[in-house]
């Protein structure tokens, strides 16, 4: 089973409270409100983070790709970081390192209910060294 997880809409408020400010400043559409909707969308598609069922892959650029994939049997999951508006909206950023290589690190802003996301990932995890196999489960972000 692969699940697939895009950065919230929520998650680029400061980038839509620009753009109203551009809208109020210049009171009409110009390049400037292209612009921000273009970064909004190249930011919210660029952006994806897949769990199968051996290893997650964040995959991040619109126009340059870097991929990055970690194992499951080598994933350390570090703490959710959430600021307080981010708790408010309920988004986080998520952080996996690779134990079996400490350069590689996987940071995945604007997750929408990132702990339903982590204990999912731990579940999955636990499984995996458990040697059980994943039933199959309904997951929708």
């Amino acid at each position: 089973m692969i699940l697939t997880f895009r950065p919230a809409w929520r998650s680029f408020t400061t980038a839509y409270i620009v753009f109203l400010a551009l809208v109020v400043i210049f009171q009409e559409f110009n390049i400037l409100h292209f612009l921000m909707i273009f970064y909004i969308i190249c930011e919210r598609y660029g952006s994806k983070l897949t769990l199968s069922d051996d290893e997650v892959v964040q995959t991040k650029g619109f126009f340059k790709i870097e991929r990055v994939a970690i194992h499951l049997a080598n994933i350390e999951l570090l703490p959710i970081n959430q600021t307080p508006w981010q708790r408010l909206i309920g988004i986080g950023t998520v952080s996996i390192l690779d134990t079996s290589n400490p350069q590689s690190i996987i940071l995945f802003r604007g997750l929408r209910e990132p702990q339903r996301f982590y204990e999912e990932l731990l579940h999955w995890h636990q499984n995996l060294m458990l040697g059980m196999p994943e039933q199959n489960t309904q997951y929708v972000f």
